[in-house]
This record gives structure tokens, sequence and C-alpha cells, in this order.
């Protein structure tokens, strides 16, 4: 990592780093890329995951404790204690009644909700948007209350994994999308600057003028710092390292054209 570190160094501070990323193959600028990627993948979906966790072990708690028992069978459902059973907050809610006596209207009024009766599902998705759910296309699905807490223990942690590796992987490929952006930005600003930079040296700025901002996000997300409008100061400060690897170039080249000329 001392390594990478010192890359992001010279990329900060040396001003003639963009003749570094000229000479460097695109294998070790992918490398670079690579690393940083999931390090910072690993570390955002660990933060994550922690507080998926103890959200699961928050549902299983509350299904156990605050849920009646219920049971789908044959495309019914039914449930023990008096009816309706309802549970809400300020923005949401949770109709259960079998009795057939509650209307889809006891959601209105809240931003999301659930109504769920002897056979049908009625969720409701945002203030604008519900879906009816009819029980009886799952006649086949047999499941008790005791059934969903089981599967919830033993689903938590091998879904936690598996959304870890999904998320590292989706992160990476996001950056890449970013970083194919910014090399075609990167090719318009050559032009205006004036230097041929063919695309494999554009991809491989774009590599590195999206890894600072990129840890500059993550640090802001390890503190929970929130910037509204981020986005704006994250591609402003990819531009600004976009420009100074591309003068790094030019200035390279200049050299090379005044040293030809004093041997003249």
């Amino acid at each position: 990592m001392i390594t990478f570190l010192e890359k992001v160094k010279d990329s900060l501070l040396d001003n003639s780093f963009g003749a570094k990323i000229k000479t460097e193959k695109l294998g070790e600028s992918m490398k670079y890329l690579v690393i940083w990627m999931l390090f910072i993948g690993s570390v955002i979906m660990i933060k994550g995951e922690f507080e998926m966790h103890a959200g699961m072990k928050e549902f299983i708690s509350a299904l156990k404790t605050d849920i009646p028992d219920f049971a789908l069978r044959d495309g019914h459902f039914t449930c023990q204690g008096e009816m309706p059973f309802i549970k809400k907050t300020d923005k949401n809610i949770l109709v259960i009644d079998t009795s057939g006596k509650t209307s889809p209207a006891i959601l209105e009024g809240y931003k999301t909700g659930v109504l769920i009766t002897g056979s049908t599902i009625v969720y409701k998705k945002n203030t604008m948007e519900s879906t009816n759910y009819n029980l009886s296309d799952l006649k086949k699905l047999n499941v008790t209350k005791a059934d969903l807490v089981g599967y919830a223990n033993n689903l938590m942690i091998p879904g936690i994994i598996l959304i870890f590796i999904i998320g590292v992987i989706c992160i990476y490929l996001f950056k890449l999308i970013g970083v194919l952006f910014l090399s075609l930005l990167a090719f318009i600003l050559s032009k205006i600057i004036k230097t041929e930079i063919d695309f494999k040296n554009l991809f491989k700025i774009g590599i590195y003028a999206i890894i600072i901002p990129s840890l500059l996000t993550f640090c802001l997300y390890l503190f929970n710092i929130n910037i509204p409008y981020f986005w704006i100061v994250y591609y402003a400060i990819a531009i600004f390292f976009i420009a100074k690897f591309i003068i790094g170039f030019n200035g390279e080249i200049s050299e090379e054209i005044t040293s030809d000329n004093e041997l003249k």
C-alpha cells in the first residue's frame, strides 16, 4: 500500500506526474485502480454490513416479539390475536386484518405501508404507487412465523457475504464507468490544450484523476459527513487533475522540442 500512497502523493504534488503516467504500462495503472477500489469498496461494505447486521437482528427480534403468530397455507393467510393488528410510525404503517373489515384506505396519510388480509397483500411503495398481490397465486408456498424467523436467521450471514461481494464488484464497475467518462473529458481537454494523447493514455489519466476525489468521498462516508451537491466538487477535482496531467504531457513534449532545437 506504501507504493500506492506514494503515487497519490505524487499525483497531488508532482507537476510532472502526467509524464510519469505516459511512461507507465496500462496494467500498472489498472492494478492501481483495482487495489484502491478493493480497499475503498471493502471498507464501505464492511461499515454497511455492520449496520445491515444490526438491522436484521432488530427485524428478527421485532418479528419474534411484536408480530403475532401467522401462517400462509394454500393461498390463505391466517393470524392469531385481535384484528386489526396495527404497527405504525409517522411515515410507515403495517396492518394485518384477516377479518376483511379493513380497506386499503387505512394506508392513506402514510408514505409507505402494507395491508395484509386473508387473501391479499396491498403494498404502498410511495405516495403515488400501490401494488396488490393475490395470495391465491402462492398456493404452493406454505410458511409460518417460526419458519420466517428460521429463514432469516439461517440466511443472515450468507446473505451479508453475498451482498458484500456484489457491493464491492458494483463499486469497482461504477468507478470503471467513471474512468471512461473522465477519459472522454480528458480527450476534450487535450484537444483544447492541443496535446495529442492516444486512448490508452487518456484512460490512464482517467484512472489517476478519479482516485483523489474517490478517496475524499470515502473519507466523508467514513466519518458520516454529508455535503450537499458534493458531486459538483467531485467532478471539479477530477477535471482539475485531468488538466494537470495533460499539461504534464504537454510540458514533457515542449521540453523535448526545446532540447532538440538546442542540439541543432
